[in-house]
Formats: C-alpha cells, sequence, structure tokens
C-alpha cells in the first residue's frame, strides 16, 4: 500500500495521469461511470452518506469495537483495465480493534463483508494518521467487481478519485 504525503492539493500533478473524481468534499459522482456509492454496515457501523455533502467529508464510524463495519462500493462494477488506482485523500484515520483494518479491493456483491478481491489493508491493532493521501491498486480487480473500502474504523475522507496513466 502506498501512501503518498507529498501531492499537490487536490491530487493534481501527477504527470500522464488523468483523474476521474468518484467523491470530492461530499459530491458524488452519480453519472453512468460510477453511478454514485453503495453503503453497507454492520448492526453498529455508521456512515454520514446522508448528510456529507453538507460538510464535504465521507465518515465511517462504528459504535462498537467488535461488530460495526462499514463498506463504500462503487454503485456500478468497474471494467477491468478501466482504471490504475484509486487515489483517495485521509482527513482522518483511527483504528484501536485488532483485526479489523481498513480493506480496499474488489467485491462482487454489496454488502458489509470485506473485499476479496486484490485486498490491501491498512491499520491492524492501534493505528491512526491524519492528511495523507492514499493510493490504491486496481490491477486485480475483474470485471464482474465492485471496488469497495471499508471497515469498523473511524475514518474521514474528502477526495477520492480514479487514476488511469496514460501509456
Amino acid at each position: 500500500m502506498a501512501v503518498i504525503n507529498r501531492l499537490p492539493a487536490g491530487g493534481a500533478g501527477i504527470k500522464g495521469s488523468t483523474l476521474f473524481p468518484w467523491m470530492v468534499e461530499g459530491e458524488v459522482d452519480t453519472s453512468e461511470t460510477f453511478g454514485g456509492l453503495g453503503v453497507n454496515a454492520e448492526a453498529n457501523g455508521r456512515s454520514n452518506v446522508s448528510t456529507m455533502a453538507e460538510d464535504g467529508y465521507l465518515r465511517l464510524y462504528n459504535t462498537s469495537g467488535g461488530n460495526g463495519r462499514v463498506v463504500i462500493t462503487t454503485a456500478n462494477m468497474i471494467t477491468q483495465y478501466a482504471y490504475d488506482y484509486v487515489l483517495m485523500h485521509i482527513v482522518s484515520l483511527t483504528t484501536t480493534t485488532t483485526n479489523q483494518p481498513l480493506t480496499w479491493g474488489g467485491k462482487n456483491a454489496k454488502s458489509a463483508a470485506a473485499p476479496t478481491v486484490g485486498v490491501y489493508t491498512l491499520g491492524n491493532g492501534s493505528t491512526s494518521f491524519s492528511d495523507k493521501w492514499v493510493a490504491v491498486p486496481l490491477v486485480m480487480i475483474t470485471d464482474g467487481n465492485y471496488f469497495a473500502f471499508g471497515g469498523t474504523i473511524d475514518c474521514t475522507i474528502d477526495k477520492i478519485y480514479f487514476v488511469k496513466v496514460k501509456n
């Protein structure tokens, strides 16, 4: 998992790349490409998806340590090789529960279960940071998968881009 610390504001400046905004400051791309986002949560998992446009942040959090995963998915499936990676600006992240990391990857169904295809994780136990860019490779995502991320975490995000590197 690459954590990118010094990208210019807005995630710009990756020479030869095209950015496709999925969520920027609370506004979600609901076009045919991504179709918006899907929210799936266990009993004690919470998000602010219904109000995120008001404050500009997507927030995932749990109200109980062992049962509270929230998983966000693209509403539409992602075409294999359409994008090279996802670039995400994490405003703040805290994990405190063992075996409950933030997880990214593909899923063939929208549910609160963790991603299972091309999985990357961050944090296992006690992890905390703020104001970091994270790049999530999509090389393992295949047709018939949604892009998904989440966990039993406290996480605030303000920007998510899909990126295609120019060949």
